[in-house]
């Protein structure tokens, strides 16, 4: 189970951010499948799936598509909780 596959089962989706200069968004997470558009490096997403080395996301104007998983980094949000007496 990947780390955003972990997340996923938490919570309906994950943020992350390209870290690949420029990536081609696949319609299916396969090689062969169609590509459909073109991200950058530095553009936030929203990971709403992952499937094996897949992850499927979803940009602010609604494209949704699927790119390799090594292209991206999660973005953890950490809470911290303290006692105050």
């Amino acid at each position: 189970m990947t780390g955003a596959s972990k997340i996923l089962s938490m919570k309906k989706s994950v943020e992350a951010v390209v870290v690949t200069q420029e990536v081609n968004v696949r319609s299916a997470p396969l090689d062969e499948a169609t590509e459909i558009f073109i991200i950058h490096e530095g553009l936030k997403v929203r990971i709403s799936d992952a499937r094996g080395d897949w992850y499927e996301i979803r940009l602010a104007d609604s494209n949704e598509g699927w790119l390799p998983a090594k292209d991206v980094e999660i973005i953890y949000a950490f809470y911290l909780i303290s006692n105050i007496s």
